[in-house]
């Protein structure tokens, strides 16, 4: 397996470079190719939750408002794109080309967001996003979980305030669960060329032979030599654990599993996904 085809979707925001990255990071060991998708919102859409409260008038000038504002951030993410493509040299192809680095194509088109990323993901290797922290609505966030749980395919989860350009320490976040086997599968082509994979867990999540004999020996028979690095629990969230002893090792991806539990138990109790779905400080691979 390896990451041929990525797709990077760009919100027309300051972090779309850092999206960008991401995805060249992700897709240069094996001269992929980066789909950036900007989805334009329809104006239209907005027609469905006024009704009959406003007037010709005032409906009249919200379209003209929302209009603007879709023109703007897609002018802003294609900006974004240029950018990224001329500095990097990357070459702009819209069909596969024998023995090209990394190439990339520049798609826009209009629609909801999240089901047009959760359909157009299913055939890419990879889909990058960037997490949803600090956004008022839960557009970013609908966008994630379509895609984790429609298209089929891992998903790369960027900060908004870090930009990455390699992925040479790797943290495995592990609990023992389905989803977290998924992910480390569908990392194995990151994994098999870090130069340190640490897999992280707190004591009472697993249990100790699955991570010493099970995880280890597995990635071992993979050609990944990974190091065991347990945590006794403490009054902090679990994520957020994890999340800071990542840090602190200076990694620069964590790997975990997405939604091992339902999302209606994770919306109600709290849970590691949700936690870094709005929280992380480094790029998180998921899978479910």
């Amino acid at each position: 397996m390896s990451y041929r085809t990525v797709l990077a979707v760009l919100q027309g925001g300051a972090a779309d470079g850092n999206c960008l990255s991401a995805a060249h990071a992700i897709a240069r060991p094996y001269d992929g190719h980066v789909d950036a998708l900007h989805v334009r919102a329809d104006p239209r859409a907005f027609l469905d939750y006024t009704g009959d409260a406003m007037t010709g008038d005032a409906y009249a000038q919200l379209i003209d408002s929302v209009e603007k504002e879709v023109a703007d951030k897609a002018k802003k993410a294609r900006a974004a794109f240029d950018d990224w493509s001329q500095k990097n040299g990357i070459e702009l192809v819209s069909e596969p080309k024998a023995g090209a680095q990394v190439s990339a194509t520049w798609v826009e088109t209009t629609g909801a967001e999240d089901r047009v990323v959760g359909r157009d993901g299913m055939l890419r290797d990879v889909i990058v996003l960037l997490s949803s922290a600090g956004e008022e609505d839960l557009r970013g966030e609908q966008t994630i979980q379509r895609a984790m749980f429609e298209s089929g395919r891992p998903v790369l989860i960027v900060p908004h305030k870090k930009a990455v350009t390699a992925f040479k320490r790797i943290a495995i976040f592990w609990n023992g669960s389905k989803e977290a086997v998924r992910a480390v599968e569908a990392a194995m082509p990151l994994l098999r060329h870090a130069e340190t994979v640490d897999v992280m867990w707190v004591e009472e999540e697993v249990d100790v032979d699955s991570v010493q004999t099970g995880l280890g020996g597995y990635l071992a028979w993979h050609g990944v030599s990974a190091s065991d690095k347990r945590f006794a629990p403490d009054k902090r969230f679990i994520g957020e654990m994890l999340m800071d002893e990542a840090v602190k090792a200076k990694m620069d991806l964590v790997v975990m599993g997405g939604y091992s539990h339902s999302r209606l138990r994770e919306f109600i109790l709290g849970g590691v996904t949700q936690h870094m779905l709005e929280e992380s400080a480094l790029p998180v691979l998921t899978a479910h």
